[in-house]
């Protein structure tokens, strides 16, 4: 019989969202739509319906018990997570079997460690699948954290953890109160103590969120492979062999052109954002659009939570015990420096692709999944704090030469002009006032080809054999950026009469010779960064330095 959703059965759907019920209900989710969407609906068997009926009673004790703002979805991931005793399953698990439902049967040919953590797995996906209000996927804040403490599975799966050469290292010590427990720094720039308690828990809920990256509802298949990967990634990190955590970066400030959907650097991926990156955005709480008019009369408009994405992996190692962080953190264990470097590389790229421009590209939200921190692992900056963020679409060419110059970047940059990247960025992106602009360009030239003597003379003369194409050209381009220079000194000096409006219109050419000049580097004079500082570079040039082949 055919007729409209009680309004309980309608807060249900809004509580728990479609593909919880459509694993519960054992269907496919088009048929939970059709169940619980506006208008007249058809109902399922009876037993899916006495399911239903049961799931509003609970929802309604939920709503009556006065919970605190946001802990709705929360205990609910934690009731469909709960075991049966009776049945040796999950809430969730016994009501889609009720229904009619397949229970995924672990695979054969497994430890019995990770048969334990397959079991888990799949009692606590029921609960991973509790959606928030706003239909975003909680993630981390799933609930699942001491949902399985009672789980029969747990303490086995506890003491093979504990006989276990590699995994025991990171729970050396017991106490009463917290149990076997233990300290560890990892690459990913995070640390601190972690309980074996919680192990498999922790271990289930980054593996949710890896999962996620790839698929807008995961199948328990994907979860139980990811939870398995990650416990590799802990083992093979611990034995101090070659391991890897994923990492997503949103970016804003230019959009792909039409049908091209991903720029493929080998070493990472940019790619257009989608539905999965939704969640992230929301929760980093960027909103809003930006739009312009091109040239052309073609309107633009962006996101600042992002319209481009970042895929790359980070090298992940750690260290177990504690350690004395006073002096900083452990050189080994720095590498997220090296996506920090990837960023770079492409966001450089960019400005050297297309120099008449010059395009910001900022990151927005970055999200890196360390399989021992299953707490939040999201970190966010909003683009409209910075400078001058203006929405650009991309051609064809534009995004062939993106990839060619993030390319070169990324293959011939040295430590010892890491000044000189991070400077133009800042100038470019994040700097409002012209002097600071001024500053960090001109910065980009001394970490080129500054000198402790003659300073003014050996970068300009460096600037001007590299950007000059005859010896009159060389001259006047010399004369150009010493005046720069000068201006650049007067401000830094706090000179007491300096011209603001010639500080402006300096300031931009400073960032545009900065560009050249490392276009220039970056191309024709590669061999220069070979050189071991500013002043061999600054030499090399002023005695006449050779192009390098292209």
């Amino acid at each position: 019989m055919d007729q409209e959703s009680s309004p309980s059965e309608q807060l249900v759907y809004e509580h728990l969202g479609a593909a919880v019920l459509a694993y519960l209900l054992a269907i496919e989710i088009s048929k939970v739509q059709e169940r619980f969407g506006a208008g007249n609906r058809r109902a399922l068997d009876e037993v899916q319906e006495s399911v239903i009926a049961q799931l509003v009673l609970v929802d309604g004790m939920l709503l009556d018990s006065n919970l605190p703002e946001g802990f709705l979805s929360r205990e609910w991931s934690s009731r469909l997570t709960r075991r049966d005793e009776s049945t040796g399953l999950s809430m969730g698990n016994l009501l889609r079997q009720l229904c009619g439902g397949q229970i995924l049967k672990i695979p054969e040919h497994k430890s019995r460690m990770e048969e334990l953590l397959i079991g888990l797995t799949i009692d606590a996906y029921p609960g991973l699948l509790v959606r928030e209000p706003a239909s975003h996927f909680r993630g981390f804040d799933s609930g699942l954290i001491g949902s399985l403490f009672n789980h029969p599975s747990s303490k086995e799966f506890q003491e093979l953890v504990l006989g276990d050469g590699d995994l025991s290292r990171l729970f050396p010590e017991n106490s009463e109160h917290s149990g076997w427990s233990g300290n560890s720094q990892r690459s990913t720039g995070q640390g601190g103590s972690h309980q074996l308690w919680t192990f498999a828990e922790s271990i289930i809920s980054v593996a949710w969120s890896v999962s996620l990256l790839e698929n807008e509802y995961p199948s328990i298949d994907q979860l139980s492979g990811s939870a398995l990967q990650l416990l590799g990634t802990i083992r093979s990190a611990l034995r101090g062999e070659e391991a890897s955590v994923p990492v997503r970066i949103g970016l804003t400030g230019v959009l792909l052109p039409d049908g091209r959907d991903t720029l493929d650097l080998g070493w990472a991926r940019i790619r257009r954002s989608d539905e999965r990156d939704e969640r992230h955005a929301w929760r980093s709480s960027i909103d809003g659009e930006l739009t312009t008019t091109s040239p052309d009369g073609q309107t633009v408009k962006i996101k600042y939570s992002g319209d481009l994405v970042l895929e790359c992996e980070l090298p992940y190692k750690l260290i177990v015990g504690d350690m004395d962080l006073r002096q900083g953190w452990p050189q080994e264990l720095q590498g997220y420096q090296i996506v920090e470097e990837m960023t770079q590389s492409i966001r450089l790229g960019l400005l050297l692709a297309c120099p008449d421009r010059l395009p910001i590209l900022v990151t927005t939200w970055r999200i890196t999944l360390d399989p021992l921190s299953p707490g939040n692992s999201m970190s966010w900056s909003d683009p409209k704090q910075g400078r001058g963020l203006m929405p650009v679409q991309l051609s064809e060419k534009d995004s062939d030469d993106w990839l060619k110059w993030a390319k070169a970047v990324a293959e011939y940059r040295t430590p010892g002009i890491g000044v000189a990247v991070r400077r133009i960025l800042a100038a470019v992106a994040e700097r409002r006032a012209p002097e600071d602009v001024l500053v960090d360009a001109v910065i980009v030239w001394e970490n080129l080809f500054g000198a402790r003597s003659e300073t003014t003379l050996r970068i300009s003369s460096s600037l001007a054999w590299l950007l000059g194409t005859s010896k009159a050209d060389r001259l006047l381009r010399q004369t150009k950026y010493k005046k720069i220079y000068s201006l650049r000194s007067d401000v830094v000096h706090g000179a007491a009469k300096v011209n603001q409006k010639k500080i402006n219109e300096e300031s931009q050419h400073a960032v545009e010779i900065s560009v050249e000049a490392l276009r220039a580097v970056f191309s024709d004079y590669k061999d220069l960064l070979e050189l071991k500082d500013s002043e061999t570079r600054s030499l090399h040039m002023i005695h006449g330095g050779d192009r390098a082949a292209p």
